[in-house]
């Protein structure tokens, strides 16, 4: 009797850890048309901040506020995107996050004057622009994402180091912190960037 009740007791916690399982699957899938209306779109660059002062136009002048010493930057943007339900190449809570940002040509490598920095975009051929792409996952709280699964392209070109974080603000504004390298009057140096981007079409 005790063995065919430890049985029976075996049996409902399988079946209990199955539709658990079940569930958990089934409301990780089910957050995609959530995050579809929440994040899915493109997104274009409002502010950018770096941690460490830096001079990117060769005036002399350092400062943290990037728009302020490259207004190629302006050209920054971010696509995010949420697959569809029937896209399980993609885990669950999982997005396609890529970015374009100006990186540093020879042209800039060797430019020792003043350049001009504008308050709108205006294109310059000291920079290019460079995509990444990366797979991130959402944390449980639905509006933040810290992981990240793809390796950063490493080919002697691309500037970003490390993609850290991003969060959904008010308004449609997500704040995206990435760890890259700049090129500035003393060379290269390497900070911490924190950029605003609100996005501008839901479509991807």
């Amino acid at each position: 009797m005790k063995h065919k009740i430890n049985k029976t007791f075996f049996l409902l916690i399988t079946l209990l850890f199955f539709l658990w399982g079940c569930q958990k699957e089934e409301m990780e899938i089910n957050n995609r048309p959530l995050l579809k209306e929440r994040f899915n779109g493109k997104y274009e660059l409002i502010s950018s901040n770096s941690k460490q002062a830096v001079d990117l136009n060769n005036d002399g002048i350092e400062s943290t506020n990037l728009l302020d010493e490259n207004s190629v930057i302006l050209f920054s943007e971010i696509t995010i995107r949420i697959p569809y339900e029937d896209e399980l190449f993609l885990k669950e809570n999982e997005f396609v996050f890529s970015e374009l940002w100006p990186m540093e040509n020879e042209h800039r490598l060797k430019e020792k004057k003043i350049l001009t920095v504008y308050k709108k975009r205006v294109y310059s051929v000291n920079y290019d622009l460079y995509g990444n792409v990366q797979i991130g996952k959402f944390n449980e709280d639905l509006t933040s994402a810290e992981k990240f699964r793809l390796d950063i392209n490493d080919d002697g070109k691309n500037t970003l180091v490390q993609l850290k974080s991003l969060n959904l603000l008010e308004d449609e504004i997500i704040r995206v912190i990435v760890v890259r390298k700049l090129f500035t009057k003393n060379g290269w140096v390497t900070t911490e960037i924190e950029s605003l981007y609100k996005r501008y079409s839901p479509v991807t």
